[in-house]
């Protein structure tokens, strides 16, 4: 039975990853990455409103920017949490999956990834991040 969830897990998580890669990549092609510049939210709102304004140049960017990038965001958010599962999961089966260290390390790359995320809304894409 929990083979079978795994296995769920693993594709869901595999096919999320692929879209939010393609979301990522309409984003920065599109140039909304900050569309909007909080986490959470948007401008201390749960959803987005239909445009916003840069902090930084006072740019405002059209209704499919703002969405597109609140979408990417919580993708990300549901992604990460998959993964999570996926290796509590992995630990929790009692032959484990032969993968278990490569579960291991996508949950650094996707920690590492929303990090660097986080870095590049913040410091409003710094060249360096």
């Amino acid at each position: 039975m929990r083979q079978t969830w795994f296995t769920r897990l693993l594709f869901t998580a595999s096919l999320l990853a692929f879209v939010l890669i393609l979301t990522g990549s309409y984003l920065r092609l599109s140039d909304a990455g900050l569309a909007f510049p909080d986490f959470p939210g948007c401008n201390g709102l749960l959803f987005a409103s239909n445009t916003a304004e840069a902090a930084d140049s006072g740019r405002t960017y059209d209704a499919v920017q703002v969405w597109s990038a609140m979408f990417h965001r919580y993708l990300a958010v549901v992604f990460s949490l998959l993964v999570v599962s996926l290796v509590f999961l992995a630990e929790r089966m009692k032959n484990g999956p032969r993968f278990f260290w490569q579960l291991r390390l996508v949950l650094l790359l996707t920690l590492l990834q929303g990090g660097l995320g986080y870095l590049t809304i913040s410091m409003l894409l710094h060249p360096a991040v």
